[in-house]
């Protein structure tokens, strides 16, 4: 299965790794992976050094950046309570990615899992609770 959603992730919205070396197409797009042959400890190395999103995939990346923010990256520091315009954020990326292509699958996935089919409702609560209920893990 996790195959099979990363297939079609990439083929809708997914942008490959490529390597400096490699050709690139700008109406797919693509991520320029640097590979050093020689790494010299260089803690400035832009692994990641050129990302080419083509405008017709931006709209959930847009949408994901939004949500960035939300959240610390320090796991020994509890999350705030999300803002009405974080939980708005979070509505808007929900409803952009959970008819798409990858999302159907994983859905069908669970349903065949649990043995029943979800409500359209019942969808977006388990995105919401997996992806985003906050949790603390010194509790």
């Amino acid at each position: 299965i996790y195959q099979s959603i990363w297939d079609a992730d990439q083929n809708l919205n997914g942008v490959p790794g490529i390597l400096a070396s490699e050709s690139r197409d700008e109406k797919r797009g693509y991520v320029v992976v640097e590979e050093p042959s020689d790494w010299d400890g260089d803690k400035d190395l832009q692994i990641l050094s050129k990302v080419v999103i083509p405008e017709s995939k931006r709209a959930t990346y847009i949408l994901v950046k939004k949500l960035f923010d939300n959240y610390t990256l320090d796991q020994s520091k509890p999350e705030t309570p999300q803002t009405p315009e974080e939980k708005a954020e979070i509505a808007a990326f929900i409803n952009a990615i959970k008819d798409t292509d990858p999302m159907k699958l994983a859905r069908g996935f669970i349903e065949a899992e649990n043995g029943a089919v979800m409500t359209e409702e019942e969808w977006y609560d388990s995105i919401h609770r997996i992806w985003f209920e906050i949790y603390d893990f010194n509790a």
